[in-house]
């Protein structure tokens, strides 16, 4: 199954999605608003917005929201949720959204840029920018020092015998990713695949200044239903057959049940990285 298939995917899941996927916790947004100038008002091109779990933060803070999301069902609840505030959805992907000469303060992606062709995602930003305005990419990484980390360890023999090839992302060694973020780069898409590996490395100096990067890491608690609940959103999941979801999801809530007294923590890292669209540009 290709990118695109599994970015597609989400569009089954959609109130799934809204309900269980983390957020990013209050005080981080509003540290990433101040770093850029973002004041109530200012107009944000989202990237992939899915069902707005990222996006009610930027409305509950007075920014005019505009975004792009490639899945029917996903924008359609996206509109609905947001209905009477500023915000509008696009049903397309970034890579053919027709800007129509239309820019903007800033251009986020929360939890979304990975999708994006490496290829052209840097030049599509910077056209959407007006002159000095951020991009702004946002991820919450899944730390290894907590007992989540157990769990996928007692868990990978199931996902493989389910048929699962792709197990998801390694887990992130707190420190090491700390050290790895505040490395010194001038390119933005270089620090940022640091993070993200799923896509080639392309330059994106011509088009962005130094980067920033912002960090805040924090726990979540998970009942076992809870747990497996989030992991029905993720695409390796979603994709697998009705019958495989199904008996794998039983056996994961055994595990949680048997092995951690039915209570999960998986720690995060939200990470913002950030840079400013070149003024020659």
């Amino acid at each position: 199954m290709d990118t695109t298939e599994r970015a597609a995917s989400f569009n089954r899941v959609v109130r799934e999605y809204e309900e269980r996927r983390p957020g990013y916790p209050d005080a981080f947004v509003d540290l990433v608003l101040e770093r850029t100038g973002l004041v109530p008002g200012a107009e944000v091109l989202e990237i992939g917005c899915g069902p707005g779990v990222a996006t009610a933060s930027l409305l509950e803070r007075g920014l005019v929201v505009r975004a792009v999301e490639p899945g029917p069902d996903l924008a359609a609840r996206a509109a609905e949720r947001f209905a009477g505030q500023p915000f509008r959805v696009d049903v397309t992907g970034f890579e053919e959204w027709d800007r129509a000469e239309r820019t903007f303060d800033a251009v986020l992606a929360a939890t979304s840029f990975h999708w994006v062709d490496a290829h052209v995602r840097w030049r599509r930003a910077a056209e959407a920018l007006r002159a000095g305005g951020p991009i702004v990419l946002m991820a919450n990484k899944v730390l290894a020092a907590s007992s989540y980390a157990e769990f996928v360890t007692h868990s990978e023999s199931l996902m493989r015998g389910a048929g699962m090839t792709d197990l998801g992302s390694a887990l992130v060694d707190e420190p090491r990713a700390l050290a790895d973020l505040r490395e010194p780069t001038e390119d933005v898409a270089e620090l940022w695949g640091r993070l993200d590996q799923t896509q080639p490395v392309v330059s994106a100096t011509e088009f962005f200044e130094v980067p920033r990067v912002i960090v805040q890491s924090w726990t979540q608690s998970y009942s076992g239903e809870e747990m497996v609940a989030l992991l029905s959103t993720y695409s390796r999941y979603i994709t697998l057959g009705d019958d495989s979801r199904r008996r794998l999801m039983d056996q994961l809530r055994d595990v949680i049940s048997d092995v951690f007294d039915s209570r999960i923590e998986r720690r995060y890292l939200s990470v913002a990285v950030i840079a400013a669209r070149r003024g020659g540009y």
